[in-house]
């Protein structure tokens, strides 16, 4: 298998993997519904919840019967309950909203290995030249005339 038909077989896995995780999500999102937290309660008060699954930031509900839109699952982030007692009095809806950290966490693992890189090579390179070695990217190249 020639070096072209390689990239061209790595590119093909790649759109294959990208339309299988884009129909994984769709699916997802046509029988998902986020709703707010006092939706989620309500809806567990009337009874039309089967089955409850917490997670640290969200709870996630199945219902008996899919709803109007045909949605079978409702998602709420979650609420502390001492402030969900208090609002629930109020009658108002309520939610909580999550920030996106998704950049934050990225930076936090990505940074660190840069630096990190950064700095093995810059001393690596620095080193090499001290010992005559011809830098870094030059070990292998052959010096016959």
């Amino acid at each position: 298998m020639g070096k072209k038909n390689q990239w061209n077989t790595g590119y093909w896995i790649v759109a294959l993997l990208l339309l299988l995780s884009l129909q994984s999500y769709w699916q997802t999102a046509k029988t998902v519904e986020p709703v707010p937290y006092s939706e989620f309660e309500k809806a567990l008060a009337e009874g039309r919840v089967a089955e409850v699954l917490v997670s640290d930031r969200t709870v996630t509900g199945r219902l008996k019967s899919p709803d109007s839109q045909g949605k079978t699952t409702i998602v709420a982030t979650r609420v502390e309950p001492d402030l969900a007692d208090r609002l629930s009095k109020y009658d108002v809806p309520y939610a909580r909203v999550l920030e996106s950290t998704w950049l934050r966490d990225v930076l936090s693992w990505i940074l660190p290995a840069v630096a990190f890189f950064g700095v093995w090579f810059f001393l690596f390179r620095r080193f090499a030249e001290k010992q005559g070695m011809g830098g870094f990217l030059n070990i292998g190249k052959s010096r016959a005339k």
